[in-house]
């Protein structure tokens, strides 16, 4: 399986999501199917029917993703990669992340704050945005871009790596329940809790690869490394999440920029207010680090099959 993730990049970079693959889709779907149940047998405001719901998607997720992997070992070599790589590039993110950063740096550069503000929260926050300033659409967009790399590009890889497809699918399964549920509304209070603490575990290891992605990428993109690096440490652990912060602060120490969010949090306070082309430099910076993760990733995988392969022969 060497190189699959890399290829997978590739596929989501240039090609996208499938529609009738998509694996994401699927899932919100059955959580939507999950939850109006619970809801008509009264069980919506209970933790541990939220944590079953999770629990059992998150089974079904990774079954399907052993049904896909049981039919890639059928597939001979090259073709078996592309084939993974396109299974895995269902549960990646870049493309379309991508794509929404720009639509919000097109509308503010044209000065359509209105619209600008209504695509963030259409398709990067669940925040309210209907009262954002233009350095507050910049500062919301580029920690999105942030905190979604690591959910949307460097999760799927690395639990790819622990566990596979089966692995991937079942991670993205936990993200698009805490999306979900994970709200502190008095509905959901309870009921999301066990996907918000799942989703704070699976993502406590991915979070701090993919703010060192960014630090070591910053270079490459006008940025600042070693400022990346000190605002993490320094500023990663002020937000709420236990994990967003850690790559929202190394993006905001390789732009040198503010990033705020009104009564929550305040990442590298030195830094000036951000503006639409430093929404560009974060795309740039996301893409940049997640070529990186491919390379990683399918290095990685690389040298675990020769290691295999090598205690094989020695049998």
């Amino acid at each position: 399986m060497s190189w699959v993730s890399t290829v997978a990049l590739a596929l989501d970079r240039f090609i996208g999501e499938v529609p009738v693959l998509h694996p994401v889709r699927g899932m919100g779907r059955l959580l939507q199917v999950r939850r109006e149940r619970d809801r008509r047998l009264r069980r919506h405001h209970s933790s541990a029917a939220g944590a079953a719901a999770v629990l059992q998607g998150a089974a079904l997720s990774a079954g399907a993703g052993a049904t896909v992997a049981a039919g890639l070992d059928r597939i001979r070599p090259p073709w078996s990669v592309v084939a993974g790589g396109l299974a895995l590039s269902q549960a990646i993110s870049l493309r379309e992340l991508l794509a929404a950063g720009a639509r919000v740096r097109a509308a503010l550069e044209q000065g359509r704050l209105e619209e600008a503000r209504s695509l963030v929260g259409r398709d990067l926050v669940g925040r309210p945005t209907a009262e954002l300033s233009r350095t507050g659409v910049a500062s919301a967009t580029i920690e999105s871009l942030a905190e979604n790399f690591s959910d949307g590009v460097v999760a799927p890889l690395f639990w790819f790596e622990v566990g596979g497809v089966p692995g991937s699918y079942a991670y993205r399964f936990v993200e698009t329940a805490d999306s979900m549920l994970g709200h502190r509304t008095p509905e959901l209070r309870d009921y999301g809790r066990p996907a918000a603490r799942l989703d704070d575990a699976a993502n406590l290891i991915p979070a701090r690869l993919a703010a060192a992605l960014l630090v070591g990428a910053a270079r490459g993109t006008s940025g600042s490394s070693r400022r990346a690096l000190r605002i993490w440490l320094r500023d990663g652990a002020r937000t709420a999440s236990p994990n967003g912060g850690r790559p929202m602060a190394a993006m905001a120490g390789a732009l040198g920029v503010r990033l705020e969010k009104d009564g929550h949090h305040i990442l590298n306070p030195e830094g000036r207010p951000p503006d639409p082309s430093d929404v560009a430099r974060a795309c740039a910076l996301v893409e940049r680090a997640s070529l990186r993760a491919g390379m990683v990733a399918g290095t990685i995988s690389f040298l675990r099959s020769r290691r295999t392969g090598r205690g094989r022969r020695s049998q």
